[in-house]
């Protein structure tokens, strides 16, 4: 996906050092992964084939109600058979060897959630432009920009809904 703007193509707006920061420090952290990404985040989410392989894995790990770290996430990866496809294990030291600090999570989430509501909404837009060229009912046209538009709208609504366990957490601190 491009965007093209009156100063030629532009690519989508991404920042992989956030999402490598996050995916990092939850593999250090793995009560992370519930405190600021679970609900909040998915693999479409982020901008980088390999983290979103890893992302996967992570959700895979927690869903099953097993601690997430190093050591189940690449026994996931390579129930799945995708630890290859990231770079092996290597990839994944990487990720928790460059993150500036664990205590900024919840900032590299944020990051990761407003560049993928951009790309969504790039993705919109491209889609309205299409059914503008397309549709001979400006009517129709214009009900189902509308509809596109709200679903991008929607998914910001729910994005503070936390897991009743991590509420809990936060309350009794």
């Amino acid at each position: 996906m491009t965007v093209q703007t009156d100063r030629g193509v532009k690519p989508p707006p991404e920042k992989p050092e956030a999402e490598a920061s996050l995916l990092g420090a939850m593999l250090m952290d793995g009560a992370l992964y519930n405190e600021v990404a679970r609900g909040r985040l998915g693999p479409a989410d982020l901008s980088r084939e390999q983290h979103r392989i890893v992302l996967a894995a992570i959700a895979r790990v927690a869903e099953r109600s097993e601690q997430v770290g190093f050591a189940n996430v690449q026994s996931d990866l390579v129930a799945h058979a995708e630890l290859d496809a990231i770079g092996g294990s290597q990839f994944l030291v990487g990720l928790m060897q460059n993150v500036p600090t664990v205590a900024h999570a919840s900032s590299y989430a944020a990051i990761v959630e407003r560049t993928a509501l951009l790309r969504r909404l790039i993705g919109v837009a491209n889609e309205i432009a299409r059914l503008a060229l397309t549709r001979e009912e400006s009517a129709a046209a214009v009900s189902d920009a509308q509809e596109l538009l709200f679903a991008v709208s929607e998914s910001t609504l729910h994005r503070d809904i936390v897991p009743l366990d991590v509420a809990l957490r936060r309350y009794a601190e």
